[in-house]
């Protein structure tokens, strides 16, 4: 289990579990091996609490317990951190992955053909870093986020066609699962507000919708805090507050100042440079202005609030990773209009559809390269720039020069 932040989403599970210390106090009895597992914001009261919220620890823990049953009856160190634990965090995302892309087809279905669909579904799997996400780091909430907003996505087209309580709980304890585990997913519920709504002047009979139906929105509230309640529970036993912001201090958004160019452009980290094929998608929003005009505003909101608010992080490449990982998570809906291009590139000749078609296959081929190259530790995790992106492209024997040409993302290089 490497040392990064899904430690911390996972500290929950053997601490409530096996140990049954919320506290954390049980690793200071033998620092020597939980100090490689076990960190935490320290407070001033001395107790340390965990910096992510338990939403992962609530979607890893059916593994969890299986993995805990198993190595309690094969001889590995029940503790949470033996073998057996580390083979369930790793698989633990096949089954959420595999429902997400069932329902992605699902949504996709109501408005395209079956081609269209698997092409969109191809690409975003294979195209994008989603699938470094899916295998190789499996246990980040990537991949789970990329899952949980499809079936989102599913139930507010559901909800808008039959309007009922069954589709109002689910869409509170998603939304509630969604936010708890990145805060900043609360703007899923952009979505489910403009869904529909086609002009900006029919915002006043939405509203009149939702006045109608305000018992179902009430349910959603509901069910949403409830999924909450563990978390406040557990910051007012650490903090003493409902609330508490324990991603520690020096972490903030520098809203006044977003990093829109480079973290949309950039060697360091690009989302369009390392993720071409999402340029697609956010063509395909043009397109659906024309062509699906049911979600083109609630898309086109998403997508300018959801890129303001990724890319004013402090840090905005977002640690060690593969690509603008933040922005996974919004695949799922970023793949309406990338299948709206798809769709519209179909409908243009041979020749446009074919040349589109070679693109396609030349940024997979790029991103699984790519994908390759930064398992093997080419690509470097931070600190790229352009000459050293060039220096390794489509190479997989680094030359001694190219680690001159690494630069450190906080001296605001490139």
């Amino acid at each position: 289990m490497t040392f990064s932040d899904i430690q911390q989403y996972y500290t929950y599970l053997p601490a409530v579990f096996i140990f049954k210390d919320l506290s954390l106090s049980y690793s200071e009895r033998n620092t020597e091996y939980f100090h490689k597992y076990v960190w935490g914001l320290t407070l001033p009261i001395r107790k340390r609490c965990i910096m992510t919220s338990a939403g992962m620890a609530m979607l890893y823990s059916p593994t969890f317990l299986i993995s805990h049953y198993i190595a309690r009856h094969s001889g590995y160190e029940a503790n949470g951190y033996s073998l057996p634990y580390y083979c369930g965090l790793q698989f633990n995302l096949i089954i959420y992955l595999l429902i997400g892309l069932l329902y992605l087809r699902k949504v996709l279905l109501k408005y395209f053909n079956e081609w269209i669909v698997f092409m969109t579904l191809l690409i975003v799997f294979f195209g994008t870093n989603l699938l470094y996400y899916a295998s190789y780091n499996a246990p980040f909430p990537h991949g789970y986020e990329f899952s949980l907003i499809a079936v989102f996505i599913y139930y507010t087209i559901r909800w808008y066609e039959k309007p009922c309580l069954r589709y109002s709980i689910y869409l509170g304890l998603l939304g509630g699962i969604i936010t708890l585990i990145r805060p900043t997913n609360i703007i899923i519920f952009i979505p489910f507000v403009f869904w529909k709504v086609i002009k900006f002047n029919e915002l006043r009979e939405r509203i009149l919708f939702f006045i109608k139906n305000s018992y179902l929105l009430l349910a959603i509230i509901f069910f949403f805090i409830l999924i909450w309640i563990p978390q406040f529970l557990y910051w007012k036993y650490i903090t003493g507050k409902f609330l508490f912001f324990s991603y520690g201090p020096g972490a903030h958004f520098d809203f006044l100042t977003p990093h829109i160019i480079k973290g949309l452009f950039s060697y360091t980290k690009g989302w369009l440079l390392y993720t071409p094929v999402m340029v697609f998608s956010l063509l395909g929003i043009v397109v659906s202005f024309f062509k699906q005009k049911e979600w083109f505003i609630p898309l086109l909101i998403f997508t300018i609030l959801n890129i303001y608010v990724v890319l004013s992080w402090f840090c905005w490449w977002y640690g060690g990773s593969y690509g603008q990982r933040a922005f996974i998570d919004s695949y799922s809906i970023l793949s309406l209009p990338l299948a709206a291009f798809i769709a519209w590139t179909f409908n243009k000749g041979p020749a446009i559809k074919y040349s589109f078609i070679l693109i396609v296959l030349l940024s997979i081929s790029l991103n699984l390269f790519q994908t390759r190259q930064y398992v093997d530790n080419i690509i470097d995790p931070a600190k790229m720039s352009k000459k050293a992106y060039w220096k390794i492209f489509l190479k997989l024997n680094p030359s001694k020069e190219y680690y001159n040409y690494l630069k450190d993302p906080w001296n605001d290089s490139n």
